[in-house]
């Protein structure tokens, strides 16, 4: 996943992002808007008038899953969420399940402070489905398989013994 803002001193810089577990994705393009800051995303924090924005919320206070629910209650695209620290948030950051979601990615704290320097611009989310993980809750919704098919899996970590895989393993 990536953001890419309107920088009038670095017009190509495109930001590392991570896509929330259970957020939809977004076109291969992403999604463009003009960028607005909704402080920590509670109701009424999200600025009269710009539906069809991209919210960048700080993390704080309240569930992602809320702070989505508030940024698509105020018409918001997508939404940017940056930490509070230093860090990144924790790859597999979630909002908690599956629902009618906006795309949700998460950026650092020094990245979301940048990007709230530039003010309301154009910027563009982009969080393909796909990549690194592989969204298994999400898929599990759809289907549990079938005894017809078979998985594969190259790993020297699996623990072939857990309760829940020994009776389906091959050696």
């Amino acid at each position: 996943a990536t953001v890419w803002a309107a920088d009038p001193d670095n017009p190509d810089l495109e930001h590392s992002a991570l896509r929330f577990a259970y957020s939809p994705g977004t076109p291969p393009q992403g999604v463009s808007g003009k960028l607005a800051f909704c402080n920590l995303g509670r109701p009424g924090e999200f600025p009269a008038g710009v539906s069809g924005f991209i919210a960048l919320i700080e993390r704080g206070d309240i569930s992602y899953a809320e702070k989505a629910a508030n940024a698509k209650a105020a018409g918001a695209l997508a939404e940017v969420i940056y930490n509070t620290e230093d860090t990144w948030l924790a790859e597999g950051a979630s909002l908690g399940a599956t629902g009618d979601w906006l795309p949700t990615v998460s950026v650092s704290r020094a990245i979301g402070m940048h990007l709230r320097g530039l003010g309301s611009v154009t910027a563009v989310v982009t969080a393909p489905i796909g990549g690194g993980d592989i969204d298994a809750p999400l898929a599990w919704d759809l289907t549990t398989g079938s005894r017809d098919i078979l998985v594969g899996v190259i790993d020297t970590g699996i623990d072939y013994t857990h309760e829940d895989l020994a009776a389906n393993m091959w050696t």
